[in-house]
């Protein structure tokens, strides 16, 4: 139904034509096989990599997007330079808008695809062949916050060229009400919130900020 309703696939009464529309819309030729995604790793909050319908649909749908999208040549050296062109960006909510634009620039490409209910993913990074990233996001969470931790987090895989060409990590409950414990996580995904929260605010400088304004923090300050 949600498909339906995003105009992913077309209603139909006929539930042959309604199954045809689903294998079309996963590239497979019976129901059961399983999508081409290019080898998954995914992190679940208890550790489960199992995806369910809708994740698999939502990656499905993000793969297809990105197919649409040019994008220059990607290097890693150029990482760095889009790092920096970020961070002029995050002064304003209004610049959020740039951002397409300035990952195409690096050879990345950027998908923003709302989540599926229940399936708590935040983002995801991904390859279309072994020379064509692209970074997803979801806005689970509709705060400006949520969406640089989430991109900076999926650059931090980029970074550690987690994925390329064979894999594909889908970050599910990353922006959480709870915390569930850097002991739930691997390596790679500590590395690249560890990554995303020091290319947001350097840790030097939340330190010092704390150590000045302890116990008191007023609005004005956290601007």
């Amino acid at each position: 139904k949600d498909m339906v309703r995003r105009g992913w696939i077309e209603k139909s009464s006929n539930l042959d034509t309604q199954e045809q529309q689903v294998l079309d819309f996963l590239e497979i030729e019976n129901i059961g096989d399983p999508p081409d995604l290019l080898g998954i790793t995914a992190r679940a909050p208890a550790t489960d990599i199992n995806l369910s319908p809708a994740q698999i649909a939502w990656l499905v749908r993000v793969r297809q997007l990105a197919r649409m999208l040019d994008a220059g040549p990607y290097r890693p050296s150029q990482l760095d330079s889009l790092l920096d062109a970020l961070r002029s960006l995050m002064g304003s909510a209004e610049d959020v808008r740039r951002v397409p634009a300035c990952l195409a620039e690096a050879g990345v490409r950027f998908v923003l695809v709302e989540h599926l209910p229940r399936t708590k993913i935040d983002g995801a990074t991904l390859w279309l062949d072994s020379e064509r990233p692209v970074i997803a996001v979801s806005t689970r969470y509709d705060r400006i916050d949520a969406f640089w931790f989430t991109l900076m987090h999926e650059i931090g895989h980029l970074r550690q060229s987690d994925g390329a060409g064979s894999k594909l990590w889908l970050d599910i409950d990353l922006i959480a009400d709870s915390n569930h414990g850097d002991l739930a996580k691997e390596l790679n995904e500590i590395e690249a919130d560890v990554f995303a929260a020091d290319h947001l605010v350097p840790k030097s400088d939340m330190d010092a900020f704390i150590g000045r304004m302890r116990p008191y923090y007023s609005a004005r300050d956290i601007r």
